[in-house]
């Protein structure tokens, strides 16, 4: 439903690369969506040039969500479904942001895991680094 979205008229901001609407399903009034106009499952499968236009995008519309919500806060999400287990319920990218409020309810839970110190710290380090010269 996102490569070929036709209902214009729902369009919040548009450019050459991504456009905004409001979410279907939105976690708080005025949850906004920044989408690829090309199909992408994931963020790492998005073009340099795209990426960067979907975040100075996302930035514009937080500011325009702010100056119209006046919230406690933002959210600024994006999640990728490698497992098909149901984080995403449309199998095409997107860029989450919504307004936060300190009585709406929402619960961010993390579990974390213990701190590795400085010596797990270098060698998960390590292991990225390999990993993102190679790409």
């Amino acid at each position: 439903p996102f490569c070929n979205f036709a209902n214009t008229h729902l369009i919040v901001h548009e450019t050459d690369l991504t456009y905004s609407i409001i979410s279907l399903n939105p976690i708080n009034t005025h949850h906004a969506m920044v989408i690829p106009r090309e199909h992408y499952e994931s963020f790492s499968d998005l073009p340099d040039d795209l990426a960067a236009q979907l975040i100075v995008h996302a930035k514009q519309l937080s500011s325009a969500i702010r100056a119209v919500c006046r919230p406690d806060g933002m959210a600024h999400m994006s999640d990728d479904d490698f497992s098909n287990v149901g984080y995403n319920l449309v199998r095409h990218y997107k860029f989450h942001v919504f307004p936060r409020y300190s009585d709406d309810g929402i619960v961010q839970k993390w579990s974390r895991v213990p701190d590795p110190g400085d010596e797990g710290r270098e060698k998960l380090a390590d292991s990225l680094r390999g990993a993102m010269k190679s790409r």
